[in-house]
């Protein structure tokens, strides 16, 4: 039995020593063939980057925002008097286009030309009476000249009578019949003066009711007019809502007429664009800027240019910015419908802003730490300094002293620094 157990002991420990043995021959070869590591080359260490070349120059961003149309002028198309509508226009129905002198609607007219006619016939009876009088009063005129005369001549007979009686050569008896008589020519004068007065003041108050009568005339004359609706200016019509034989009150709507030609763009500038746009206080400097106003339909965008005219009254409390007017230029239109454009719209609208002389646009990640940017020299990094004028959007307006076509990295990392070792993948 000893030696049976001695051999298996023996066998447990061969075993491990031999596995043992193997891991370390094996791990022996892997060493022994393992790659021989080589020094890595210099241009492999360095960073790739990429680049944008500095160029100066003048540069004039564009302010983009969103607007809607909205009518310039908009008319209200009323009854101006009350009646039956005997006419409608066949293009009267929302969204018709309608012309400036078009004949939109009419109301019965009848009553309104016999309106006319009585007031036409009541001014021509004035008019002759206020011609017989003023026929009178010139009559009246001349008898008060024939009167004055007989005053002179009796004037005269008068003073005969006297000179005679003083000689003895007539009686006191023919003085009195002369003093008579001036006395009665007299009389007759100043009645003929009033008879001129009361000619001229009968005249006055006829002239007045002539007044009147035109008056009454032209209101006669308004009203038949106004029987007739007419399209005060092109546009679009809508609200429409009344059908022939319908009786009309004054004042009742028939519809709205919107101007198509005086289309404009609404549209918000917030605080920062409109210091800039105003130019040093100079509101005036805001208007008549051009605008770029685009109407996205699908895949089509229809394209209208305009001039900013006029600014909101009031400023937004929500947002603080300032809400301005762009009337919308249709004349230049190319190949697009007449009546495309439409109040209610949703556009794109951009302007100019203010140009900035002598200045290198570069991405925003080309600027570090706020003031500078690192430039690319012999495959190395240098580091400038730089006036940041302006950010748009991810870009950055600045200025520096570099020549023309200067290498700019933009593409930062960890490292980045004066000194380390680069290299341009895309210029």
């Amino acid at each position: 039995m000893k030696p049976r157990r001695l051999g298996s002991r023996l066998f447990a420990v061969l075993i491990p020593l031999a596995v043992l043995g193997v891991g370390v021959a094996v791990a022996a070869y892997f060493i022994i063939s393992r790659p021989e590591a080589k020094p890595r080359d210099a241009a492999e260490l360095a960073q790739p980057v990429n680049v944008v070349l500095a160029q100066a120059s003048t540069a004039t961003p564009s302010i983009e925002n969103f607007g809607e149309v909205v009518a310039g002028r908009e008319a209200e198309l009323r009854a101006m008097v009350q009646g039956r509508l005997v006419y409608l226009a066949d293009q009267f129905q929302d969204g018709a286009v309608i012309s400036a002198g078009t004949k939109v609607a009419e109301i019965d007219p009848f009553d309104y030309e016999l309106a006319l006619q009585q007031a036409n016939a009541n001014v021509a009876e004035a008019q002759a009476r206020l011609a017989e009088l003023q026929a009178d009063l010139v009559a009246e005129r001349k008898l008060l000249a024939l009167s004055k005369e007989q005053i002179e001549l009796r004037q005269r007979d008068r003073d005969r009578s006297s000179n005679l009686i003083k000689k003895g050569q007539t009686s006191k008896k023919a003085l009195d019949d002369a003093n008579i008589a001036l006395n009665a020519a007299r009389e007759a004068t100043e009645q003929r003066r009033q008879g001129v007065a009361r000619a001229a003041a009968k005249i006055d108050q006829q002239q007045a009711a002539l007044d009147r009568l035109s008056a009454l005339q032209a209101q006669a004359e308004r009203n038949l007019a106004d029987t007739v609706i007419i399209a005060p200016f092109n546009g679009y019509l809508a609200d429409t809502g009344v059908a022939l034989g319908k009786r009309l009150a004054v004042g009742e709507s028939l519809g709205r007429l919107i101007s198509s030609d005086d289309l404009q763009v609404r549209f918000q500038l917030n605080n920062d664009d409109y210091a800039r746009l105003i130019s040093q206080g100079k509101s005036d400097a805001l208007f008549s800027r051009e605008v770029q106003v685009a109407w996205r339909l699908g895949e089509d965008t229809l394209t209208y240019d305009g001039q900013i005219e006029r600014r909101a009254a009031e400023i937004d409390p929500a947002s603080g910015g300032v809400v301005v007017y762009a009337r919308v230029n249709r004349e230049t239109e190319t190949e697009q419908p007449d009546d495309a454009l439409r109040p209610g719209a949703f556009v794109e609208v951009s302007l100019a802003d203010i140009s900035y002389p002598d200045v290198i646009t570069l991405p925003e990640k080309a600027l570090i730490d706020g003031e500078r940017i690192f430039t690319v020299l012999d495959d190395t990094l240098h580091s400038v300094n730089v006036e940041l004028i302006r950010r748009i959007n991810d870009q950055i307006l600045v200025r520096a002293d570099l020549p023309a076509n200067t290498p700019v990295v933009t593409t930062p990392f960890a490292t980045i620094g004066p000194g380390v070792k680069v290299r341009v993948v895309a210029p």
